[in-house]
């Protein structure tokens, strides 16, 4: 299989399981505990990972689909993207790599309400992932053949996950308080991510008929 094709089945599977996983949540969020479903634009992506949701129901195929999705995209998405980068190579991988573990030890200990600090496993994550990305998102600027939309969007996408990652932060050790934006920010991260991974999948496969 291509890398474009990889990438564009990777972003595909995890969009199918992700929208089964937010099919199957019970409901429940931050400011609604008592809902009957989940809430685009109110739960968090993390809120999919729980064993129990937060109006107290079951969500064990939900965390496992979710699990699935996030293992799917890190493994098969994210991680050959970061791997194939030319700059800064070693640093791109290894960032990869890290991201990658913290990804799926975030699943972990939110799936069994593990004792860890979750969100600074989370800002580990998306932090490594930035650092990761940002050297694709060079290589694909300089490179003459890339077209403006793929080159921008992967801009874009780093530059939301930065200030999601301050919003977080903030909002856990700034004093601010959790605000409806945030799920909002979160989700508007993933859609600009699966977005660039999409372009860049289609990109891919254009080259590669080319060759």
């Amino acid at each position: 299989m291509t890398e474009g094709r990889l990438l564009g089945a990777a972003v595909v599977a995890f969009a199918a399981l992700l929208g089964a996983a937010m099919v199957c949540y019970p409901g429940g969020d931050y400011f609604h505990a008592e809902g009957t479903h989940y809430r685009f634009w109110h739960n968090f992506l993390c809120d999919l990972l729980l064993a129990e949701s937060l109006n107290g129901q079951a969500n064990v195929v939900g965390s496992v689909l979710a699990t699935l999705s996030a293992f799917v995209m890190m493994m098969f998405g994210l991680l050959p993207v970061w791997w194939r980068a030319r700059t800064w190579r070693v640093a791109t991988r290894a960032s990869g790599v890290l991201s990658t573990a913290f990804a799926m030890l975030m699943c972990v200990q939110v799936g069994f309400d593990l004792p860890l600090p979750h969100a600074v496993i989370t800002l580990l994550f998306g932090g490594f992932a930035v650092v990761a990305s940002i050297p694709v998102v060079i290589d694909l600027r300089r490179s003459p053949a890339t077209p403006v939309v793929v080159a921008w969007t992967g801009v874009l996408a780093s530059a939301s996950a930065v200030g999601g990652a301050v919003l977080y932060g903030l909002t856990k050790w700034g004093g601010l308080t959790v605000s409806p934006l945030l799920p909002v920010v979160q989700k508007v991260v993933l859609i600009l991510t699966v977005s660039w991974l999409g372009v860049l999948a289609r990109h891919l496969c254009a080259r590669d008929r080319r060759l």
